[in-house]
């Protein structure tokens, strides 16, 4: 057993040396690799470096040859354009050729009108040839055009009025003739300014006599309100009739009025010129409006200018307007208001030259209170008026009664058939 373990112990032993061996030897193959390595690394290295700048110009050639093919195929690129481009303006100049429109009667006779030559030489090269024909085309298209609105302008123009040249030569002529005629405009428009000028003063005096009897109107109106409030009606305190402007006809009155006394007071024509009396709004707008009342009213009269609007107030209250006498104030005060206001306008309308009594009727006189009926009779004895009361019941404010009597249907009334209840005349019969 002993020499057994010996036996294994010397095999292991060997093998191991044998290792070392092994190892050594591999150990001397590389030295004599390295040996011979580095007798040899002066060739390699000079051989590296011929590698490396035969590397170098084979990388040059090929970026070379690359630069050489991106230029060629940008060449292609660019020819291929030049091609489509010349296709195209082909193609086109083919599309235009047909559809040339210069062989029509308007161009026939092109040569015959006044015309300035063309004096320039140059010759227009292939690649313009496109464009030169579209911008021939387009010229001729624009030269048709201008030739159908010179008609329709020529033909509004006839329908217009003016066709005193429509018969002196070709149309040629007349078109000149009409740009003459125009240039004549201003002095034209110089005169219908003068007698628009000379219309707006003439027109301007009616309308003075419109606004001076508005004025009148209204002074008459304050000497009216200032008679009536002298008297008791009923229970108010205040009691006037105001005539209030229509404001747009008015001012459109002092506008016309305004610029009628701008063209009498002799300022320059150049003011006309700046805002014209046919051309300024404002104006225009006066205008038009005193224009449309006066065609719905069939004429514009002092009436159109204003509206009477009633103001009443009573004594400790404001005062209130009122449109409609009717809804002023209680039915027994607007029949006082009314019976007041018309025995004042009676009185006014009276020629003061002479002294005239008068005998007003007042039908449904109960309607009064017996204070308001005392009232009416002496405003009315004020105005240089007697009243007759016509009542189905008594009234004891009345001075003399009158009975009507009916025979055949028909109302009689007589001297003999008077009831004198307070006399103010001896002289009177009983």
């Amino acid at each position: 057993l002993e020499t057994a373990r010996d036996l294994d112990q010397a095999q292991r032993e060997k093998a191991r040396l044998q290792s070392e061996v092994d190892i050594q030897k591999a150990r001397l193959a590389r030295y004599d690799e390295y040996r011979q390595l580095a007798e040899t690394s002066p060739a390699r290295q000079q051989a590296l470096v011929d590698v490396d700048q035969q590397l170098q110009q084979i990388h040059q050639q090929i970026e070379s040859a690359r630069a050489h093919d991106r230029a060629l195929r940008l060449r292609e690129r660019e020819l291929q354009a030049e091609l489509q481009a010349l296709r195209d303006d082909h193609r086109v100049i083919v599309q235009r050729r047909e559809q040339r429109r210069d062989d029509g009667p308007a161009f026939a006779h092109l040569p015959d009108l006044p015309n300035t030559p063309w004096v320039s030489t140059r010759v227009p090269g292939l690649a313009q040839l496109r464009g030169l024909l579209e911008g021939y085309l387009s010229d001729c298209a624009e030269l048709l055009r201008l030739d159908q609105q010179l008609e329709t302008l020529r033909a509004q123009l006839h329908a217009g009025g003016l066709t005193k040249f429509q018969f002196l030569g070709g149309s040629e002529q007349e078109i000149g003739r009409m740009i003459d005629f125009a240039s004549l405009l201003p002095q034209e428009a110089e005169a219908l300014e003068r007698k628009a000028r000379s219309a707006v003063v003439n027109v301007t005096l009616c309308l003075r006599e419109l606004r001076d009897g508005l004025l009148a109107f209204q002074s008459r109106m304050r000497d009216f309100n200032r008679l009536v409030n002298r008297r008791q009606l009923s229970d108010l305190s205040v009691f006037r009739i105001d005539p209030v402007e229509e404001s747009a006809l008015v001012e459109a009155i002092n506008a016309l009025i305004s610029t009628a006394e701008q063209v009498q007071s002799g300022e320059s024509f150049e003011l006309f010129n700046h805002a014209t009396v046919l051309d300024d709004a404002t104006l225009n707008r006066a205008k038009a409006l005193l224009i449309r009342v006066g065609e719905e009213k069939g004429c514009l009269r002092v009436e159109h200018l204003f509206r009477l609007q009633f103001v009443v107030g009573k004594k400790g209250r404001p005062e209130e307007a009122f449109g409609d006498i009717d809804s002023a104030a209680s039915n027994g005060t607007v029949l006082m208001a009314k019976l007041v206001t018309g025995l004042a306008l009676l009185h006014l309308m009276q020629d003061k030259r002479h002294q005239v009594q008068a005998v007003c009727y007042v039908d449904e006189a109960s309607a009064l209170d017996l204070r308001n009926q005392r009232h009416l009779i002496d405003t009315a004895a004020e105005f240089g008026f007697a009243l007759i009361f016509a009542s189905p019941t008594p009234l004891v404010t009345a001075r003399y009664c009158v009975p009507i009597t009916t025979i055949n249907g028909d109302n009689h009334i007589g001297r003999r058939s008077w009831q004198i209840l307070e006399p103010l005349n001896e002289d009177l019969p009983a």
